[in-house]
């Protein structure tokens, strides 16, 4: 009885053991797939690194490089998984059998185990290879992508001159920590601009993110202001990008380095106010979304503001384009209107003002606000558009604002009240337009007689001095009054 009992105790052992062997057998099979696996990355690795590295697609290899990783972490993972069963299979193969019956370990199985731990050593050498071939590849690419944004940078016109100030500006504070990091800041602005933006890509939108979350703090320095305008100006004119742009926060950011006083003055910085009213600007051109986020975020008070500000002209220039993008839904004109938008730009017409283009952008914002809206042809009337508007027609040389001054009359003719006015005052009829174009081109046509004419007299003259007797230019009574005649009215 007691040999049979140690017969069957001894076959359970056995069985035991056959079972821990196959179970070392499934793990060789897992090594030799974790194997598989390594030299798969390697590949994969190589083939990633002879990618192009163009900087628009940076952000699609940097995701498969973080795939590798995690890949790599997995495989760290199942190989401690391994290490761990292995020793469990080595006590429990060494281990005695029950009633203190020992089976003797065969050499083979001995060999296996000793296979299976330099197989787990060589799969760790492996993986430490692809961690640092992982570390050195990733390193190679920042330091191309660096390179390539110094490229952009130097070939693009927009942003040279700013580039070339931040690098002498974060030479000169390299002594004082807190100017050396605003200037990092301001420089890193940069870079993100230069690049063309992904809104699709969560690295781009959390990247603008930021880049608008910077204009509200109050560490951001005037120079740093300045850049993310000026590039966020250059971007909004595209309108693939007005959406991404909208979601990030941009118009809530442009509007908050309006209203941000100069820190050495306290006044506004004229600089990063003309790029973030251009930046609306762009946004309100035919974008009805950009508009009504324009409203939202309460941007009409501190636009009307602006058409006061005659010591920037500049920005007068671009606030009266921002109107006359907004001004294209009633709502938004009778808004307008209610911010007294109409009388800041008829005192901008009425003003002698150096710039042709802000005339221009005055005269066709009113022509806008104008447009089928009976109250503001109204307010115009009451604050003496018709008067002004139409001098301009009869008094300047520039056929652009004399289009846009025609066009915002004919508008404002709609109005009974208005059109009465307007042929009281300047005869006006439909032909208004065409009899002041031929106006201009006829002065122009006399200036250029004159001017012909009077060198002719120079050439002949005996002195080449025009104070000289008998050299002192034409002085006819016809170029006088040409002189006379092309001199702007000044309308009261």
């Amino acid at each position: 009885t007691k040999g049979s009992f140690d017969h069957s105790e001894s076959s359970a052992a056995r069985d035991e053991l056959l079972f821990l062997l196959e179970r070392q057998g499934e793990m060789a099979k897992d090594l030799r797939e974790a194997k598989t696996q390594v030299a798969e990355l390697q590949e994969e690795n190589l083939r990633l690194s002879s990618l192009s590295t163009q900087a628009p697609h940076q952000h699609q290899e940097l995701s498969e490089k973080e795939e590798m990783q995690a890949t790599i972490r997995a495989l760290l993972e199942e190989n401690e998984k391994l290490k761990f069963e292995n020793d469990e299979l080595r006590v429990e193969a060494q281990a005695p059998a029950s009633h203190e019956l020992r089976v003797e370990q065969p050499e083979e199985d001995l060999r296996s185990l000793t296979s299976n731990d330099l197989n787990l050593e060589r799969l760790e050498g492996l993986v430490g290879k692809a961690q640092a071939s992982l570390i050195e590849g990733l390193n190679s690419e920042l330091t191309r992508t660096r390179q390539l944004l110094h490229q952009h940078l130097a070939a693009s016109g927009q942003f040279q001159e700013l580039y070339e100030l931040e690098r002498g500006e974060l030479a000169s504070c390299s002594r004082s920590p807190l100017l050396q990091l605003s200037a990092t800041y301001e420089t890193t602005a940069l870079h993100i601009l230069s690049l063309p933006p992904d809104f699709e890509n969560e690295m781009f939108v959390d990247t603008y993110q930021m880049l608008m979350q910077w204009t509200l703090e109050e560490w951001a320095s005037p120079t740093l202001l300045r850049n993310i305008a000026g590039g966020l100006r250059i971007l909004s004119r595209h309108d693939t990008h007005k959406m991404g742009l909208l979601e990030s926060g941009i118009v809530e950011a442009m509007i908050r380095i309006v209203r941000r006083p100069d820190p050495v003055d306290g006044g506004l910085d004229g600089v990063a106010v003309e790029h973030a009213v251009a930046v609306l600007s762009n946004l309100a051109l035919k974008h009805p979304a950009s508009r009504a986020k324009i409203l939202q975020c309460g941007g009409l008070p501190v636009i009307v503001k602006l058409l006061g500000l005659f010591e920037f002209p500049l920005v007068q220039e671009k606030a009266c384009a921002v109107v006359a993008h907004l001004a294209c839904t009633n709502e938004m004109k009778a808004a307008l209107a209610d911010y007294q938008c109409i009388p800041g730009l008829i005192k901008i017409c009425s003003t002698q003002v150096e710039s042709a283009k802000l005339l221009e952008e005055a005269v066709r914002a009113l022509r806008n606000l104008c447009h089928k809206s009976e109250s503001n042809c109204r307010h115009c009337l009451i604050h003496g558009g018709i008067e002004i508007l139409g001098g301009i027609c009869l008094s300047s040389m520039d056929v652009q604002i004399i289009k846009q001054a025609a066009a915002a009359l004919t508008n404002l003719a709609s109005n009974e009240a208005c059109r009465a006015e307007a042929k009281k005052k300047f005869r006006w009829d439909k032909s208004f337009l065409d009899k002041a174009i031929a106006r201009v081109e006829k002065m122009q046509q006399k200036a250029a007689k004159a001017s012909s004419h009077k060198t002719l007299r120079h050439l002949n003259s005996p002195s080449e001095h025009p104070n000289s007797p008998g050299g002192g230019g034409l002085q006819t009574e016809g170029f006088r009054s040409w002189q006379a005649a092309s001199v702007p009215c000044q309308v009261q």
